[in-house]
């Protein structure tokens, strides 16, 4: 080992041979970024070998140098090390810090002025886990090491398991190349690069532009820039438990149960259970004692999550929360507003004409194709929940499949949507909807759709729901998924008189591959996807419509056999359509035209004698019996009045408002009844 004196003497030779040092240090540094001031630039020298041969030769401390032979052709001799090999580091608080491998990258970096942690030895003879709270939240840069060892990879991989709360990015420079010959290939451009700032600023605009940056970006590309482009691009790394294969294993306050996350999914389990699982991966090979002993302290130290989907902050572990949402490429598509487009169903036929095809088959005219495109691109730009729903019915074969795995799925991502039957959505089991963004409801129909009503009201318009899994206790969550329903009937669902949740649209009455080969339609499909989904995504849409319903024929045929035939009468009294009840039931006319009279002479009102008649005509004996004690359900209670002119007291029930509301026939009504 050389004494610190004899490192000194050796250190003033590069004094004496200044031009050899140069040329050495030039073969690894750009002169201009040469910073004579920095100390570790005065620990530089030359020793002289037996042979008379030059070494650079940096001196760390008294017990650790690094000496490096001259590059003789066709080889490369690597930095050699005496000692102790340190981590070197400067982390002096801001945001962008880089991180490389090798003596040289440590040089350039550090006479830059730059924060950076370099580790010029294998990761696991070194800890960084130490610098994990320097990092917390800060931009790490790592410049990629492309040595024929690849041990660098290896180091990125623990790196980004390690640092899970920093925003984690690589830098490539040209292929085959690191960040060394980067800098020896920009540094012979003398005109472009004077000095340091400048190459600092090639260098930021570099990285901008491999992160996804504009390359028209007029303004200087500084840390504050870069900062936000690397957020944007590479959210916070989620913490995976590099010892139980990858997983987070936390426990969710909310819920009240403990999960493991995969990257993917979040599965719950009960404390028994996780705990199996971690000693099967983990403790498989101890005792069974100590394997229990283990688990218990390894799930009594799991962090506490809670778990959500937002759209808008990055995928990972966020001040506590759990973000498993991770965008699709269309969601994360951005458009300026000054790039939108109105809806324009020409240019949609002319340059997506197999999305054309399948969106004409099942909404059939222009006027319902564009509600829904407003519709479906409201929605992907907000990803807020519209508070209605399409339904679409028509034959098998009209596409409503296509429709679903070929742009739903595309569009928020397979993880995210999801298809229930009838029989699914009957399930007390609601844990298949739990942080969902799209959901279709198919092969419903008017008489099994009864018992789900409420839920798909629930489903339709509610901000929350509440979520039951097999072995869970129920908890509450956000409701973000917004809907369509499939079916085959001409009655989907029970629609009520006073609905304001369903758009109905009845599809053509032809298969889709009557019109075109449905393979070649599937692969239209696939090659327009991306481009067809950026069009929607850019459309200027309106919120009043796509939160509004679309009133069809359709609609109203819905609603008429959504009703039983007492239920459509009643609908038709309450809404004053006599003359469609006489259409319906002319053995019922006299009766019909009787509560006509009754309705306009007692402004609404009818005599419960003139309803029964009604009822009792048109119905069979076990019907009217059956019905007629359900009047007050329809109509509400029946009241007594007493007729002018007439002491007897008569019961009457009021069935409708559809009727001459004008003060003059307000006071003819009460001169006809009174009150008892």
């Amino acid at each position: 080992m050389m004494t610190s004196e004899q490192k000194l003497i050796t250190l003033n030779r590069r004094e004496n041979k200044p031009e050899i040092f140069k040329e050495l240090l030039s073969k690894e540094i750009p002169a201009f970024l040469w910073n004579t001031e920095a100390a570790s630039f005065k620990n530089i020298g030359l020793k002289q070998g037996e042979n008379g041969s030059f070494h650079l030769l940096f001196i760390i401390n008294d017990e650790s140098y690094i000496k490096r032979n001259i590059i003789e052709s066709g080889e490369t001799i690597k930095w050699k090390w005496f000692g102790h090999q340190p981590v070197f580091n400067r982390l002096t608080g801001k945001n962008i810090i880089f991180f490389a491998s090798g003596v040289a990258e440590w040089l350039i970096l550090d006479w830059l002025g730059l924060d950076y942690i370099v580790l010029p030895s294998d990761s696991r003879k070194n800890k960084i886990a130490e610098f994990k709270e320097k990092l917390n939240e800060k931009a790490l840069i790592i410049l990629q090491d492309n040595d024929k060892n690849g041990s660098f990879k290896g180091v990125i991989e623990t790196l980004k398991s390690t640092l899970t709360g920093s925003y984690v990015f690589n830098a490539d420079f040209y292929e085959d190349k690191d960040f060394r010959d980067y800098c020896r290939r920009v540094c012979n451009e003398p005109e472009s690069f004077k000095n340091k700032e400048s190459f600092i600023e090639s260098l930021f605009y570099n990285i901008w532009i491999q992160a996804g940056g504009s390359e028209a970006k007029e303004e200087v590309i500084d840390e504050a820039f870069l900062f936000e482009k690397i957020k944007e691009v590479s959210p916070i790394a989620c913490p995976y438990d590099e010892n139980i294969s990858k997983r987070i294993i936390f426990y969710d306050p909310d819920v009240k149960e403990y999960a493991i996350f995969d990257g993917k999914t979040v599965c719950y389990g009960r404390k028994e259970k996780i705990l199996e699982y971690i000693k099967n991966i983990h403790f498989k090979n101890e005792s069974i004692k100590d394997a229990n002993k283990n688990a218990g302290v390894l799930l009594h130290e799991c962090p506490l999550y809670e778990v959500i989907l937002d759209t808008k902050i990055p995928f990972g572990v966020n001040a506590g929360k759990l973000n498993t949402f991770k965008p699709t490429d269309i969601i994360a598509y951005e458009v300026n507003d000054n790039d939108r487009q109105d809806i324009d169903i020409e240019y949609f036929k002319e340059n997506f004409p197999y999305h054309y095809i399948l969106l004409n088959n099942l909404f059939n005219t222009d006027d319902r194709l564009s509600y829904f495109l407003n519709w479906f691109s409201y929605i992907l730009n907000t990803l807020k929940k519209t508070r209605n729903c399409i339904v679409l019915n028509g034959i098998n074969g009209t596409g409503k499949g296509l429709l679903y795995e070929f742009i739903m799925e595309e569009a928020f991502g397979k993880d995210y949507c999801e298809k229930l039957t009838c029989h699914d959505l009957k399930s007390n089991f609601s844990g298949r909807l739990h942080d969902k963004l799209f959901l279709v409801a198919e092969e419903m129909d008017k008489r099994n759709s009864y018992d789900i009503l409420d839920k798909l009201k629930t489903y339709t318009t509610d901000p929350t729901m509440t979520i039951e899994k097999k072995y869970m206790d129920s908890f509450k969550a956000k409701n973000m998924f917004n809907m369509m329903i499939f079916s085959n009937s001409v009655a989907p669902i029970k629609i009520e008189a006073s609905d304001r949740r369903y758009s109905v649209f009845k599809g053509n009455d032809k298969k889709i591959e009557t019109i075109i080969n449905t393979t070649e339609l599937v692969e239209g499909l696939k090659t327009e996807s991306n481009n067809f989904l950026k069009h929607v995504k850019s459309l200027r849409n309106d919120e009043k419509l796509a939160t509004s319903l679309f009133e069809t024929d359709e609609k109203i045929i819905a609603k008429e056999d959504s009703y039983s035939k007492e239920e459509s009468i009643c609908h038709k009294l309450k809404n004053a359509n006599f003359d469609e009840l006489l259409d319906d039931y002319s053995e019922a006319e006299m009766s019909i035209e009787k509560i006509k009279d009754e309705v306009n002479e007692f402004y609404g009102k009818v005599k419960s004698s003139s309803l029964r008649e009604l009822f009792h005509e048109i119905l069979s004996e076990n019907e009217f019996k059956n019905f007629i004690r359900k009047l007050s359900v329809y109509f509400g209670t029946s009241k007594q009045y007493r007729i002018k002119g007439n002491d007897k007291r008569v019961w009457f029930y009021k069935i409708t408002d559809i009727c001459d509301s004008s003060k003059t026939a307000r006071q003819e009504q009460d001169r006809q009844i009174q009150y008892l």
